[in-house]
């Protein structure tokens, strides 16, 4: 039996086209607000990323929905690696230095909440896609 079934390419595909366009539509909404440049690559980049980093919480289970049926086992590492992960991203973004050093443009809180919202969309449009 392959590792990677049929429908595991079509899941990859499906997911990975909810991730992309979600990131798209950050970047678009940098780019109508700022225009190309540093603001709207820093939205877009920290959309992706930040999508990719929950995009792992829905990746422990084929057909397990986060939020439905018994929850999974608990993995403190998956905890322990996302909270940091997430938590260097936002120090990369709020400390002055070192958002110089990493050319990341300063963000409005709407600019936030348009990466939270382009993050948090693709979580739940693929648990809801999930074969149950």
């Amino acid at each position: 039996e392959p590792i990677i079934q049929v429908a595991d390419f079509t899941r990859i595909a499906t997911e990975s086209a909810v991730l992309s366009t979600s990131a798209l539509a950050a970047y678009g909404y940098g780019i109508r607000r700022y225009g190309l440049g540093a603001r709207s690559s820093t939205i877009g980049f920290m959309g992706l990323t930040l999508a990719q980093l929950l995009h792992a919480l829905s990746c422990r289970s084929k057909g397990r929905c986060l939020g439905r049926h018994q929850p999974l086992p608990a993995n403190p590492y998956l905890a322990v690696a996302l909270t940091g992960s997430i938590a260097l991203q936002l120090l990369s973004a709020l400390v002055p230095g070192l958002r110089q050093l990493l050319r990341i443009a300063p963000l409005s809180g709407r600019d936030a909440v348009v990466i939270a919202s382009s993050a948090l969309v693709p979580l739940v449009v693929n648990e809801t896609t999930k074969a149950n």
